[in-house]
């Protein structure tokens, strides 16, 4: 019974991340700006013992300034140093951006509320079939 509380304290926290997920990027389409990114380096970042390798990007806002920024989410091996890339920026804050990609717009979300239900459906069993724990 504790396993099956869990997974659905997993579930509702992935969840809750999804929705955070698809609120931003629903935000930055309607009021965010496009342009072009180029990548000039990347950082190495942590979370829960996962080290992922994370672009840093340079683009011309829309008053003409530059901007370097670390994006929050990664590219795996399919960006490198040197390539240009789509980016959706919050021209209040620039440093809010994400590569205008589907996999950044809209599968991040997706795929982290099917984790989510992965968790809640796993949890339901468990709760139900209580001989598995």
């Amino acid at each position: 019974m504790e396993f099956s509380i869990a997974l659905y304290f997993a579930s509702l926290a992935v969840f809750t991340m999804a929705v955070f997920q698809f609120r931003f990027v629903s935000r930055l389409k309607k009021t965010g700006v496009s342009t072009e990114a180029e990548v000039v380096d990347f950082y190495q970042a942590a979370s829960n013992g996962i080290r992922s390798k994370l672009p840093i990007v340079v683009f011309q806002d829309a008053d003409g300034k530059e901007q370097r920024v670390q994006l929050r989410d990664g590219a795996g091996r399919r960006i490198r140093q040197g390539d240009r890339v789509p980016l959706l920026y919050d021209p209040s804050d620039p440093k809010k951006a994400v590569i205008d990609r589907p996999f950044f717009t809209i599968w991040k979300g997706v795929g982290l509320a099917f984790v989510a239900a992965v968790f809640l459906a796993l949890g339901l069993l468990l709760a139900l079939n209580p001989e598995a724990e």
